[in-house]
C-alpha cells in the first residue's frame, strides 16, 4: 500500500478568471492543510470524506503560475492517488471554461504504481 503519493495537476487555459480561482483556492493554505484543500471542491466536512475523495487525506504541497495560461498544483495525499478529489477538479476548471485542459500524473513512493491522464471537455 502507498504512503504518500503526488498527483502533479497543470490546467492550461486563457481564461484568467479560472487561474484566479485556482490561486484564491491554494494559494495561502498552511503545510499539510488538509480541511483548507477539501473545502473549496467538497465544502464544509464534519468527516473527511474518504469515500468521495479517494484517499485518506490530501494537501496542497506546491502551486506555481508557470505561464499565463498554465496553473500547476502539486498535491500529496495518503494511500492511493485520490481520484475522486481529481474528478470534482476537473469538472470544476471545466465548468470555469469549457476549453480548458487538464493534466494529472501521480507517483508514489515504493512505485508500485504510476498514474497520468490528460482531459478536456
Amino acid at each position: 500500500m502507498a504512503n504518500y503519493v503526488w498527483s502533479r495537476v497543470t490546467v492550461t487555459s486563457e481564461e484568467e478568471e479560472l487561474h484566479t480561482q485556482l490561486e484564491e483556492w491554494y494559494t495561502d493554505l498552511g503545510p499539510t492543510d488538509v480541511r483548507g484543500t477539501v473545502v473549496p471542491l467538497f465544502g464544509e466536512y464534519e468527516n473527511y470524506p474518504i469515500d468521495e475523495i479517494g484517499s485518506k487525506w490530501i494537501y496542497v504541497e506546491d502551486f506555481d503560475d508557470w505561464a499565463e495560461d498554465e496553473t500547476y498544483i502539486n498535491f500529496c495525499s495518503a494511500w492511493s492517488f485520490p481520484e475522486g478529489y481529481m474528478e470534482r477538479l476537473a469538472a470544476m476548471v471545466f465548468a470555469m471554461d469549457s476549453s480548458a485542459s487538464i493534466e494529472v500524473r501521480a507517483e508514489e513512493e515504493s512505485d508500485d504504481f504510476l498514474v497520468g491522464g490528460y482531459g478536456d471537455k
